[in-house]
């Protein structure tokens, strides 16, 4: 017998790239999950903190990013245990800087006073720096962190902040936000027009 088929619905996957960009974006945590699992699953690792352990270990010393003292606990950074480098954190930043083959992560960070977690910061403090920092927001319990890229003028740099012992409570994690955006909007300037 030949029956009509009809189409009821179709579902469509944002690409892996796009998927990142959001998840950098907006620090979704549970993606950011699923990704380091998906990444360490795809790499021949199991799909959990162990895997995703394995994977990092392996992978980034084939591309100049130091490993020592780094200990995964899950994907997206939030387990207590959790430690990473800021000079990992630092050399993972130069490596996404030099190969345009990571460009869908640095596009996905976001940017001082327009984007994203950034969106209203550098409003109110440290304006001088808006839209000159593009990067990734962390806290968790007491320490917040900040890490990224900055123009200075013809000049972009990597830099990694981590405030560490801030008391856990959202005046203290404020006041450490605007320290580190004070900071660096002491360094950030414009591209000078001819």
């Amino acid at each position: 017998r030949n029956k009509s088929v009809e189409t009821v619905g179709t579902i469509s996957s944002p690409n892996i790239s796009e998927i990142l960009k959001f998840t950098l974006l907006w620090s979704d945590n549970t993606k950011a999950d699923r990704l380091a699992r998906f990444a360490a699953r795809s790499l021949g690792y199991t799909p959990d903190a162990f895997g995703i352990q394995q994977a990092m270990e392996n992978v980034f010393p084939s591309l100049g990013i130091s490993t020592s003292g780094l200990q995964v606990y899950d994907g997206a950074g939030l387990a207590k245990f959790n430690k990473v480098s800021v000079r990992t954190v630092a050399q993972l930043l130069v490596r996404i800087k030099s190969d345009p083959k990571y460009a869908a992560i640095k596009e996905g960070l976001p940017v001082a006073g327009e984007s994203g977690t950034l969106r209203n910061r550098y409003k109110e403090v440290a304006q001088s720096a808006a839209g000159l920092v593009r990067a990734k927001t962390g806290w968790i319990n007491g320490t917040v962190s900040l890490a990224g890229y900055v123009n200075v003028g013809e000049q972009e740099y990597v830099f990694v902040v981590i405030a560490d012992r801030i008391q856990p409570s959202e005046p203290r994690r404020k006041a450490a936000r605007e320290t580190i955006d004070k900071m660096l909007a002491t360094i950030a300037r414009p591209v000078q027009a001819p």
